[in-house]
């Protein structure tokens, strides 16, 4: 499996995903929702940093109409195909409509045409969760739509991958050609909106149309996502005990907190410590705030994978909650 970044909205952060992709990640990007792509797609290109990239067409709201989408979907399409010819060592791959959940007749034209158009460029249909796939095009699903089968891309897009229990996500989608991990602030976000949650007045601008939003991620939340494709390792952690690799964000500029890590436990103490095997502590809780149904928040002053990334132990004073991996989640995970 490969990994990739579904930037996305990255037309509107282009310095800091230059500055912070990994080397050998591929990347996802909306060719025009949210502003012209492809002066960053160019320069991430010519970097050599980036073997994949994955270009989607217009935002349709899962429609697909011909008289309506045609123009922006064969544009986009064309200029896929330019950069394609530009760079032939980058994988270049194109989906017409993002999450489409057409079906029938029209939509296997539109992949006809696009097909008859360029022959060489590979396209990619990404469904909804009632979409349908089109023979002989390469699949892709995002969120918690079943693996099809056949060869297929994963996406988180719409889930955000620091909440999600991305081991298990790698064993379900072990078939996937790549994995492309997301971030609501992708999107210009601060969070995924989960059905029926009313936005808090800080949060007003996720609802906003995209070139409205503020929300950027950083080259420090983008190294630690990366941190997520290598291997957790076993860890278990007590009930009612949570530890957020990535703390919420509230604010523009991101608040110091911000996707650093968080613990939530019941137990009132003066600090949180995580020890390796030998007993020694590798990081201790710097802040302790009250939380809403009666436990505490820890808060740590280093991002999850600079903490290590790798098991440790969390102790209460001399009580042992578990253990965890600082650099990824643990205790529960968001749908």
């Amino acid at each position: 499996m490969k990994f990739a970044m579904d930037y996305l909205g990255g037309s509107m952060f282009s310095s800091i995903l230059l500055t912070a992709h990994p080397v050998g990640w591929g990347a996802g990007f909306f060719a025009e929702t949210f502003g012209n792509c492809w002066p960053v797609v160019d320069k991430l290109a010519a970097s050599g940093k980036c073997p994949l990239i994955r270009i989607q067409g217009p935002w349709t709201n899962h429609k697909y109409m011909p008289a309506l989408h045609d123009k922006a979907i064969f544009t986009a399409h064309k200029k896929t195909v330019e950069m394609m010819r530009k760079y032939p060592a980058v994988d270049f791959q194109f989906s017409p409509v993002c999450e489409s959940d057409v079906k029938g007749r029209v939509w296997q034209d539109l992949f006809a045409r696009l097909f008859r158009t360029n022959m060489t460029l590979k396209l990619v249909c990404s469904v909804g969760t009632r979409g349908e796939l089109v023979k002989g095009i390469l699949a892709e699903v995002h969120g918690s739509t079943p693996a099809p089968r056949g060869e297929y891309n994963y996406s988180y897009d719409g889930t955000s991958t620091v909440d999600s229990d991305i081991t298990k996500d790698k064993r379900t989608h072990r078939r996937a050609s790549v994995m492309f991990l997301w971030h609501p602030s992708f999107n210009l976000r601060y969070k995924t909106k989960l059905s029926g949650e009313e936005i808090p007045e800080v949060k007003k601008n996720d609802t906003a149309a995209p070139k409205d939003r503020h929300c950027k991620p950083t080259v420090e939340l983008i190294a630690s996502m990366a941190a997520q494709a290598s291997d957790k390792g076993k860890c278990r952690l007590a009930p009612n005990v949570l530890w957020k690799s990535h703390a919420d964000r509230h604010d523009t500029p991101a608040e110091p907190r911000a996707y650093k890590p968080v613990l939530i436990a019941p137990p009132k103490v003066d600090r949180i410590t995580l020890e390796d095997d030998f007993g020694r502590v590798v990081a201790t809780s710097i802040k302790r705030d009250p939380y809403n149904d009666g436990r505490y928040r820890y808060y740590f002053s280093s991002y999850g994978h600079e903490i290590g990334n790798r098991v440790l132990n969390v102790k209460a004073g001399t009580r042992i909650l578990g253990t965890l991996n600082p650099a990824f989640r643990q205790g529960g995970f968001r749908k």
